[in-house]
């Protein structure tokens, strides 16, 4: 039943709005190990083309107007990685394959189209890699070679252009492509996402393996509700004067089990859930009016699934809402959410 709402004074009738879930989902289908790129609109699945024999994935959707942009990255025949992404279906490639690259992000502003992303020289994944992002596909390094640089996620405000990250395991973040780091270098730091509200710049990480954001740089700490615990986060956003950030807590810095939360304003939001069979993880929360979308995926490990099997889901106020189902060779990870109100 659809209500419609009747304005007294002019007899006017307003339909409510329409709210559409989009979620980028990271998927090893059949127990080839060939990654699958795709998202769900409203839990209708889109698979997005790819030309490489191991297939390829998607880290990061945004919606404009009636246009769906989605980022990540594909594997060529050679097995190297290729940045791209995919408007309303149809790739762009970003880097021509001769190094590993990958799309992390990406936002739209207008006309442009701003992915963030990271390329590895020597086909290194793991040193020796520079921080960058594409407007319209044109490339800006944020760093030179020889470093080991990261660029996590990309907001536009107006004309400027903020990215996170991170430069030899220092948190950072890049305004219009100027430096400014996040913590001192004697700690291990590390910069996972941001957002811009108003003329505050909000960017969610790691200090000291800690959980953490900063505020125009003033750094915020979070902690996991049970001391013991370890708790990380990945995803921050802001609505009004509130401050949410995405995560999960558990034991051990690789936690053998754990549950998904969110903190709001440092108030811890468990999602559950915390039994010895099932992981839950976080990677994106959105926010839209009073509804909290938080995205991330379930890990089982029992009679259907003994080596243990990954279904994506979001949770919606607290509610779960599977995009997947589990199965005993599937991996799917909810990796990025947005939420579209028209």
């Amino acid at each position: 039943m659809v209500l419609y709402s009747c304005n007294k004074n002019n007899g006017i009738v307003s339909k409510p709005p329409v709210v559409d879930v989009y979620v980028a989902d990271l998927n090893y289908n059949d127990g080839t190990g060939i990654s699958v790129a795709r998202y769900w609109k409203n839990g209708n699945l889109i698979n997005l083309p790819a030309d490489g024999a191991d297939g390829a994935r998607a880290n990061s959707i945004v919606v404009s107007g009636n246009n769906v942009y989605v980022a990540g990255d594909e594997y060529d025949k050679l097995d190297h990685t290729i940045a791209r992404f995919w408007k309303n279906g149809i790739p762009t490639n970003l880097s021509d394959g001769s190094h590993n690259s990958s799309a992390t992000s990406i936002t739209v502003s207008g006309n442009d189209v701003y992915v963030s992303g990271v390329e590895f020289e020597n086909d290194s994944t793991a040193v020796n890699s520079v921080a960058k992002y594409w407007k319209n596909g044109i490339p800006v390094n944020l760093t030179s070679p020889g470093q080991n640089a990261f660029a996590s996620s990309i907001a536009v405000s107006g004309n400027d252009v903020y990215v996170a990250g991170s430069i030899n395991n220092i948190a950072t973040y890049w305004k219009n492509g100027i430096l400014f780091k996040l913590s001192d270098g004697l700690e291990e730091s590390d910069a996972f996402s941001i957002v811009i509200s108003g003329n505050d710049v909000y960017v969610a990480g790691e200090l000291n393996f800690n959980p953490v954001y900063w505020k125009n740089g003033l750094p915020v700490k979070l902690s996991p509700d049970d001391p013991s615990n370890s708790a990380w986060i990945t995803s921050i956003a802001v609505s009004g004067n509130d401050v949410y950030v995405a995560g999960a807590e558990g034991k051990g810095r690789y936690y053998l089990k754990g549950f998904a939360k969110y903190w709001k304003n440092g108030n811890s939001v468990n999602l559950g859930p915390d039994s010895g069979l099932t992981i839950t993880s976080v990677t994106s929360i959105a926010i839209s009016g009073n509804d909290v979308f938080v995205g991330g995926s379930e890990e089982s490990s029992d009679a259907l699934c003994p080596a243990g099997c990954r279904a994506a889901k979001y949770w919606k106020n607290g509610i779960p809402v599977y995009v997947t189902t589990p199965g005993p060779v599937t991996y799917d990870v909810a990796k990025s959410i947005f939420i579209s109100v028209q």
